[in-house]
């Protein structure tokens, strides 16, 4: 039976749009993998282990790296836990002949999916230097509104289904071990929903979150550093 793994590339220690993203297409590929292994990529830098971690992931036929942009590439944590792997690797060539299929599944903050075109080429170039199978990326637009949202805009609604229809073209790729059918095997999607509402939603969000936590409006436009 075959054997997948993903690794969280999400800071953050709660919900997550990574880790709503992993749980999505696990249920979605309980028939065709029984054995999977999710591995949080911050929470590994502390592990005492690392070797046998390495080895686990090692062992699967398909490894998902989930993550949030971070200034057009991937948080530091997870770069590291790449840097490990890819040396372990190189020193230990475990299954040379046949190597792990590599997927990308990176979201951002953006409402515009090839936001993330940048940090899906780095995990493909990491991908080929490596010596893994690249199979493709997907880049999703409006992150942090797909998890905040999800009890309200389910992924198959009108609104949601270009993300949805891309997430079921993923999971059909992982299914079978092959790439994403789209040029540079690589897709992009986002909400079908205007950008300026968007805009409007997501600075209502930031001014709520700051009120919350005890920061008036106007003290978010301070500017303490300009003399």
């Amino acid at each position: 039976m075959k054997k997948i793994c993903f690794i969280n590339g999400s800071p953050k220690t709660g919900e997550s749009c990574s880790l709503y993203m992993i749980d999505f297409i696990t249920k979605r590929l309980e028939d065709h993998f029984k054995n999977y292994l999710i591995v949080n990529a911050l929470s590994f830098l502390k592990h005492s282990n690392k070797e046998s971690v390495f080895a686990e992931i090692l062992s699967c036929d398909a490894i998902v790296v989930v993550f949030p942009l971070y200034v057009d590439s991937m948080p530091s944590h997870l770069l590291e836990m790449l840097e490990n792997l890819d040396i372990y690797y190189r020193n230990h060539r475990i299954n040379p002949f046949n190597p792990p299929c590599l997927y990308g599944l990176a979201n951002c903050g953006f409402i515009e999916g090839h936001q993330n075109v940048n940090a899906l080429k780095i995990l493909r170039n990491y991908s080929s230097s490596a010596g893994f199978k690249w199979c493709g990326g997907l880049g999703l637009g409006g992150g942090e509104m797909i998890r905040s949202t999800k009890d309200q805009i389910p992924l198959q609604s009108k609104i949601a289904l270009p993300i949805y229809q891309a997430l079921c073209t993923l999971i059909e790729s992982i299914k079978n071990l092959n790439a994403i059918e789209a040029d540079t095997a690589t897709l992009f999607a986002n909400y079908n929903f205007p950008k300026w509402l968007f805009m409007f939603m997501a600075n209502r969000f930031w001014i709520t979150s700051a009120k919350s936590n005890g920061i008036a409006k106007k003290m978010m436009y301070v500017k303490p550093h300009i003399h």
